[in-house]
């Protein structure tokens, strides 16, 4: 799942991505581009990496399918792997 949302002044693009993983582990990396300045005349990208974000209790596919679902549709948000898959 990825949420696009530029909230810095320093910041043109952000993204956040998140991986249920099959053990209950929900992983989170964040991904920028930082806008031009003096030093960088183009900007540049930069990740984070992969970071544990939490535990899910239920590790059932279906309640990840159920927390895929509210996320969903919402503004910012996009769905990158399909239901089926989950």
């Amino acid at each position: 799942m990825e949420r696009d949302t530029p909230d810095d002044k320093q910041i043109s693009w952000k993204r956040t991505i998140y991986a249920f993983m099959t053990d209950g582990v929900i992983l989170r990396k964040n991904d920028v581009t930082f806008r031009p300045d003096f030093t960088h005349p183009k900007g540049f990208n930069h990740t984070w990496g992969w970071k544990k974000s939490g535990k899910m209790k239920d590790k059932s596919t279906e309640n990840i399918r159920r927390f895929i679902q509210n996320y969903r549709g919402l503004p910012g948000y996009t769905l990158t792997t399909k239901i089926n898959e989950v």
